[in-house]
């Protein structure tokens, strides 16, 4: 627990710092964030957080990469999918 939390105040640090910046993060600062992220979710048993951090993380590589393949389409999207699919809210 107390790794959990340190970890949700390290999100939280981050999170502030990028609000407090007028000028916009590189988007794989933001790809790191979101995968940081996701793992935390992970690890702490939420995986409806983690789903939703996995599908930001695709997302933002689909919007600012030139070319995306079909694995790393399938890997994102199946991940989500099959996570969201076992943890119905």
């Amino acid at each position: 627990m107390f790794i959990f939390q340190e970890a949700f105040k390290a999100i939280d640090d981050f999170h502030s710092l990028l609000a407090y910046y007028k000028k916009p993060p590189k988007p794989q600062t933001i790809v790191d964030y979101y995968q940081k992220f996701a793992l935390v979710c992970f690890q702490s048993g939420n995986m409806l957080y983690h789903a939703a951090a996995l599908l930001r993380v695709y997302v933002i590589t689909r919007d600012y990469k030139k070319s995306f393949t079909q694995e790393e389409l399938a890997k994102y999207v199946c991940l989500s999918v099959s996570i969201l699919s076992e943890n119905p809210a």
